[in-house]
């Protein structure tokens, strides 16, 4: 059997297909934005890590045009699989152990993917040996830090909140990688490095089919390793079905860097 999950995350499961889905209406925007300031794309040979629901496979296979091929890779690819065309293949693939084409692509993106790794400094550089020389290397990830903040403040939230991030390095994922991003595509060798971030403020209602599910995944594990009690967790969630508290996004944090020649080999 083909591996599905990164840590808690199952993207085998249509529960989580759906948050995922949802998810995109949080980042897409950006996402398409930061993508767009590299130029025009027509012609180019792009490949999306961890393509998810395809939104962003879906958006570049509309920039390279008839010109340009997109390859759509993840650990479970059915909802890849309506996307498929003459020019985007979609492909299962695993960035930890399995190869990528050396040399092979103008544009490579992985959004809230290399957080989920532990060898992700590893991963970043093997995307940037699988660059053309002068193509882009576009990252995307959390920092989780801003969550905390929540107005009226709340006690039960503010340690949830601490006891997610402690949970989350335990598996393996490190919730503030974005803020890491810039000195690692520096670290790799890349070029024209630069970074942007973005967070938005919202009702905790409208936040809830994005991040409830992931509190409601964690919870067996936040208990058992006595993280939080039952009581303020349970007081977490119900946040979520409140019209008076406010929260922010995590802070996505969008990275990019240009491979050189000779970077990275």
């Amino acid at each position: 059997m083909t591996p599905t999950t990164y840590g808690f995350f199952d993207t085998a499961e249509q529960v989580e297909r759906a948050r995922l889905a949802t998810h995109n209406g949080l980042w897409d925007t950006f996402t398409f934005r930061k993508l767009g300031e590299l130029g025009d794309l027509a012609g180019w040979r792009c490949l999306e890590i961890g393509a998810g629901t395809g939104s962003v496979a879906s958006w570049l296979l509309e920039q390279v045009g008839a010109a340009g091929h997109v390859v759509a890779t993840d650990i479970e690819t059915t909802g890849l699989e309506p996307l498929r065309a003459a020019n985007l293949e979609v492909r299962y693939h695993n960035v930890i152990v399995d190869p990528l084409e050396q040399s092979g692509y103008d544009l490579i993106h992985a959004r809230l993917v290399l957080e989920h790794l532990t060898q992700r400094d590893v991963i970043a550089a093997k995307l940037t040996r699988a660059l053309r020389p002068g193509g882009w290397l576009v990252v995307e990830d959390y920092d989780i830090q801003p969550m905390e903040t929540i107005v009226p403040a709340h006690a039960a939230w503010t340690a949830v909140h601490n006891a997610v991030r402690g949970v989350l390095r335990s598996s393996g994922v490190e919730p503030s990688y974005g803020s890491r991003l810039l000195p690692v595509l520096r670290s790799i060798g890349l070029a024209d490095v630069s970074a942007e971030g973005y967070v938005r403020p919202s009702w905790m209602r409208d936040l809830a089919p994005v991040f409830r599910p992931v509190l409601a995944r964690m919870r067996d594990t936040m208990l058992t390793m006595g993280a939080i009690d039952a009581d303020a967790l349970e007081q977490t969630l119900e946040l979520f079905d409140s019209d008076e508290h406010m929260s922010y996004s995590p802070l996505l944090v969008s990275a990019r860097g240009r491979r050189m020649l000779g970077a990275c080999t």
